[in-house]
């Protein structure tokens, strides 16, 4: 079994740093059952896929602008005739 969640570096890294305290202690194989085990737990867990996406790093913005968050002062417009 493999899941589509272990494709997301982002996911993997959070999965390995959950196992590094069992990583002395376990072969190989069983690093790996777990890591797919619990990738497989959090992808069909609406909990924890809600919990992951909301950890996730967001996509850049390709566009080079920035989105703001919260309100900015913009200046007012000029009415006609102000010149």
């Amino acid at each position: 079994m493999s899941s589509a969640f272990l494709d997301d570096p982002f996911i993997c890294e959070q999965i390995d740093h959950a196992l590094e305290p069992w990583a002395a202690a376990l072969e190989p194989e069983e690093l790996t059952w777990l890591r797919e085990q619990l990738a497989y737990l959090l992808e069909e867990d609406s909990e924890g896929r809600a919990a992951l996406q909301g950890a996730h790093p967001r996509n850049v913005d390709q566009s080079g602008e920035c989105a703001n968050i919260g309100s900015v002062d913009v200046a007012p417009e000029r009415e006609a005739g102000d010149g």
